[in-house]
């Protein structure tokens, strides 16, 4: 386990992509059997769609690649009402990606839901496999 971890950062130092494949909820349970790799870095500007997320989303937080600040309690966050899912896109993608982005640097837990990044969204992201 040590030496896998160490790799891992010596390929981020380097630069090297993470090739890690990840399988999305449609996917699943869906007719797909597909693996997704990771989302590529793209320049895709997406419209702004004000509300999306509730009142303390992160600004681009499904829209360009980066590591979420991670909310801590009493953050109101937390304890505000999460919506549903609706739509399963590139948007969506990216803040799955964002979010392992933001579990895997925070070096703590195997998951991670969408309101402790502040986005109040029924979604959430693990690795049983840390």
């Amino acid at each position: 386990k040590e030496g896998r971890s160490s790799s891992l950062r010596h390929c981020r130092k380097a630069g090297i992509r993470s090739t890690v494949q990840r399988r999305f909820f449609e996917d699943l349970f869906g007719a797909s059997e597909k693996v997704e790799e990771y989302p590529p870095d793209d320049e895709t500007v997406y419209p702004e769609e004000p509300g999306r997320g509730g009142e303390w989303a992160p600004p681009g937080f499904d829209t360009k690649h980066q590591i979420l600040p991670i909310v801590q309690y009493p953050h109101p966050a937390l304890r505000a009402t999460n919506e549903e899912v609706k739509t399963f896109d590139q948007r969506l993608r990216t803040l799955a990606a964002n979010m392992f982005r933001t579990m895997y640097a925070s070096r703590s837990g195997v998951g991670l839901a969408a309101p402790q990044v502040g986005v109040n969204l029924r979604l959430m992201v693990y690795n049983p496999e840390p």
